[in-house]
């Protein structure tokens, strides 16, 4: 609540409760987790908390640190589709920053790959994916599973990438 404060001085107490509930609701949260100490949350919920303290500002954008690292595969799953129906719902940019290449598949527009601490080359994600051209790009994608993009991917994501050329390009994603 000290955060919702800060942000929104002007907010009575109801209001404040009705935006916490509604950031609750959005990132699937119960309200019990309010109460509970960080170590008595699991990764998920610790994942899910930062998300609410994240949107209680309204950001335009959000930087991403391999939000997915800790989690397990059906986790990992449900907390993409998460982030993904966020970006929708808050109007959101992410910068995703990862090395796990198939949650770009899910969430990137475009990707920049770094190596050694520069960008070697910047894309779309349907073109660094079917025509990589810097050798530690195609290093990457040679090394990406199927079965990891698989089990992320929803099936008619899995046999093609495509671009939705009305779709805003908001989210910036850099691998390496």
């Amino acid at each position: 609540e000290e955060s919702i404060s800060l942000w929104h001085p002007e907010f009575s107490e109801v209001e404040k409760q009705n935006k916490i509930a509604s950031l609750l609701e959005a990132v699937q949260l119960h309200e019990e987790c309010l109460t509970k100490y960080s170590f008595e949350l699991s990764g998920g919920q610790k994942q899910r908390a930062s998300l609410v303290r994240s949107l209680l500002v309204e950001p335009e954008f959000l930087i991403l640190d391999e939000p997915l690292a800790s989690q397990d595969v059906s986790k990992r799953k449900s907390l993409l589709n998460l982030l993904k129906h966020i970006q929708k719902t808050f109007h959101l940019g992410y910068l995703y920053i990862t090395h796990d290449l198939a949650t770009l598949l899910k969430l990137a527009d475009s990707v920049a790959v770094m190596y050694h601490g520069s960008i070697v080359e910047m894309k779309s994600t349907e073109e660094l994916f079917s025509s990589p051209k810097h050798p530690y790009t195609q290093k990457l994608l040679s090394a990406r599973t199927k079965q990891s993009e698989e089990e992320l991917l929803e099936p008619h994501a899995r046999n093609t990438l495509h671009s939705d050329t009305k779709k805003k390009k908001n989210s910036y994603h850099i691998v390496g």
